[in-house]
């Protein structure tokens, strides 16, 4: 009876085996797969809070920039074309500004110019979807950068209103009657040394010289 059980526990003690080995693996193929979601899991967050960041950081900077490329234009008594590309040039100098080991970025700043939109008061705002993407090395990619800059100096008000008025002779009473004008649109002209400046009272300070 005992020789005839050997073989029977055999190949039991095979199957449990067999069993165990079979489970070993699955249960190594489970944590396998469970940590590489969690893996996936972090770097499209990563990759997603790095183009927050940067939406964020460009955001701003293009606000600073606008502004003193408008200032620096009407000092020189330049164009609302002028304006416009000293913002792309301004802008096009970011296109390398940051870098990441675990995440490469893509702005694709030359696509800024069709975002730049000129208001009916004469300021600039720079609004819409940057085709931006940010590829995490494991995979993961996130897309899309929104541009909201806004409360920008009222350029092209103040340089249509110093071309007009660079055909008329100021004097400090019209000048004086200007500003009364103006005041409730926030402007202000004066005339310094034989030129005459415009400011924008309302935003960062900008004039337009003529």
């Amino acid at each position: 009876m005992a020789r005839a059980s050997a073989p029977l526990l055999a190949v039991f003690l095979l199957g449990m085996l067999l069993l165990l080995l079979t489970a070993s693996s699955m249960l190594r193929a489970g944590y396998e797969l469970e940590t590489r979601e969690l893996i996936l899991k972090q770097a499209s967050l990563t990759a997603n809070s790095i183009l927050k960041s940067v939406e964020s950081e460009l955001n701003s900077y293009l606000y600073w920039a606008s502004s003193s490329v408008m200032y620096e234009v009407g000092w020189e008594e330049g164009s609302e074309n002028e304006v416009v590309e000293g913002i792309l040039t301004r802008a096009m100098m970011l296109e390398n500004a940051w870098k990441f080991s675990n995440v490469q970025l893509e702005l694709h700043l030359e696509n800024l110019r069709e975002f730049l939109h000129w208001l009916p008061d004469g300021s600039l705002e720079i609004r819409g979807f940057l085709p931006a993407s940010a590829k995490h090395v494991m995979g993961p990619e996130a897309f899309g950068l929104r541009l909201e800059v806004s409360g920008l100096p009222r350029f092209r008000r103040l340089h249509q209103l110093a071309l007009r008025l660079s055909e008329l002779h100021l004097t400090p009473n019209l000048i004086e009657r200007l500003n009364e004008n103006l005041r409730a649109e926030g402007l202000q002209v004066e005339v310094l040394g034989g030129t005459m400046i415009i400011r924008d009272l309302w935003a960062h300070p900008v004039l337009v010289k003529r």
